[in-house]
């Protein structure tokens, strides 16, 4: 039996020790929620000219926390798929990028950790992302930071929305500049119906599908 209790207390010692180094990356990302996995947690904070997107690596709690964007608009549209990152972030400086879509892996080795960022066309409310070679999105008209409030949706339910989809699973990425490709993104569906929340990837039938009012609509890649 005192083998037992003294093992019982050895157990609870390792659980209090153990504890703080799961819950830590999530307790020290500064900013709003919005999104989490095993690997990652996703944040975004609002300061007074840029919006900040934080990533805090859950299985290195001591690891410093990543701004993996600070764009004019960064978020909320945040998409994760194992160790992949797919944000959304919106330069109103026409000399950079404008609205665009990226797919980041923070623990890539080379150089850059960009993969692959494509033209959004516009405020980004959802994306979903398969792998770095397939990722859709919704989007709509582009709205003025001055004209919009910080909580209001991104794509509000009247408006007309877009979806588009980047497809690179054939042929290989195109590389421009170091580490990252860029493409244009192919235009699925445009409509007021197009419901938020409902865009999906189904990667063993290669379909994107999303609900336009109450129809459920699909496309299917390459």
């Amino acid at each position: 039996m005192k083998r037992h209790a003294w093992l019982a207390l050895a157990l609870s010692c390792l659980a209090i020790v153990a504890l703080p180094s799961s819950v830590g990356a999530g307790e020290r990302c500064a900013g709003r929620l919005v999104a989490a996995n095993r690997y990652w947690t996703i944040t975004y904070e609002f300061q007074s000219v840029y919006t900040y997107l934080n990533a805090c690596d859950r299985r290195r709690p001591r690891r410093p926390l990543l701004s993996i964007s600070s764009a004019d608009v960064a978020g909320p549209a945040v998409a994760l798929r194992g160790q992949l990152i797919a944000h959304s972030e919106t330069f109103y400086d026409n000399t950079v990028f404008g609205p665009q879509v990226t797919v980041i892996n923070p623990n890539n080795p080379r150089a850059t950790y960009q993969l692959l960022h494509a033209p959004a066309y516009g405020n980004v409310s959802d994306i979903v992302l398969q792998d770095r070679r397939r990722i859709a999105w919704i989007s709509c008209r582009l709205k003025l930071p001055n004209t919009r409030d910080e909580n209001d949706p991104e794509c509000p339910g009247g408006t007309v929305k877009r979806i588009y989809v980047v497809d690179k699973s054939s042929p290989e990425l195109r590389p421009v500049g170091e580490g990252f490709a860029a493409d244009e993104a192919r235009l699925l569906a445009t409509g007021r119906n197009i419901r938020s929340r409902s865009l999906n990837i189904d990667a063993a039938r290669k379909i994107v599908s999303w609900r336009e009012g109450n129809r459920m609509m699909r496309y299917r890649l390459r």
